[in-house]
């Protein structure tokens, strides 16, 4: 656990200023004090569960610091990640709003500190204020939008195709950074795409020969973000299938 003095400055950068990933961050004064007056704040430590997969809900958490792992029980006893939510991410909004068990289990993926808003106080809290009614509209939506991109991703493009999506998006949380460390194992991204460890290994070696990135792991530096924007995009059909044209120099080598 942080100690008191730590999670209250926690608590105070967070409630200082909107945090554009937050699904109630948009409200305006008067429904953000009725929200205010809802939250308690939660630490975990690196690896406890904040939630099982199968109970229901008791509210909605607001990841504030560090990383929490969102989880779903496969066949066999095994686990996929099936997202790493960072500072303003939130959980549990869905089975929150629906009643039914919660699809995902979630846990610490490194020591955290959340706002913990009960379920039953927010959904009245929600009947009374269209605001926050929308707002939760709003966020519902968008987690639709991304399960489409996620399902796209998933049955249109080959392993190393969504490998390559995945340097891209931690690249694009950090632009500019070329040099990206990974906190997860192989297999734990590898889940998180939804194939085996050996696979996502051979795609990174084939993004390495291919010459976009250099396969370091758990460094990974970018060599060449145009191409691999359009290997994310389609793929590689040869040595060549995207080389910049000429006259061009997009190589960050």
């Amino acid at each position: 656990m942080y100690a008191e003095s730590s999670l209250d400055h926690y608590l105070d950068y967070y409630s200082s200023g909107p945090r554009d990933r937050d699904l109630l961050s948009s409200l305006g004064p008067e429904a953000q004090k009725a929200l205010d007056a809802l939250k308690e704040p939660r630490t975990f430590q690196s690896g406890q569960q904040v939630y099982a997969q199968g109970e229901q809900a008791q509210g909605i958490f607001i990841l504030v610091s560090g990383k929490l792992s969102v989880q779903r029980k496969c066949a066999k006893g095994r686990f996929q990640i099936l997202q790493i939510l960072l500072p303003g991410d939130s959980v549990g909004v869905i089975p929150v709003f629906d009643g039914e068990p919660t699809s995902c289990g979630v846990i610490a993926h490194t020591d955290a500190t959340c706002w913990f808003i009960p379920a039953k106080p927010l959904r009245l809290l929600a009947m009374k204020h269209e605001e926050i009614s929308e707002a939760v509209h709003r966020h519902l939506c968008g987690k639709f939008r991304n399960l489409v991109a996620v399902l796209e991703g998933m049955s249109l493009h080959s392993v190393p195709e969504r490998v390559a999506k995945l340097l891209l998006d931690h690249y694009r949380s950090n632009p500019g950074h070329f040099l990206l460390e990974f906190p997860e194992g192989e297999e734990d991204l590898a889940h998180y795409i939804s194939c085996s460890r050996s696979t996502f290994s051979r795609a990174l070696r084939q993004l390495d020969e291919e010459g976009l990135i250099r396969n370091t792991f758990p460094v990974i530096h970018l060599v060449d973000i145009p191409r691999l924007e359009a290997f994310a995009g389609c793929g590689s059909m040869g040595p060549n299938r995207h080389r910049a044209p000429a006259g061009h120099s997009p190589s960050l080598r």
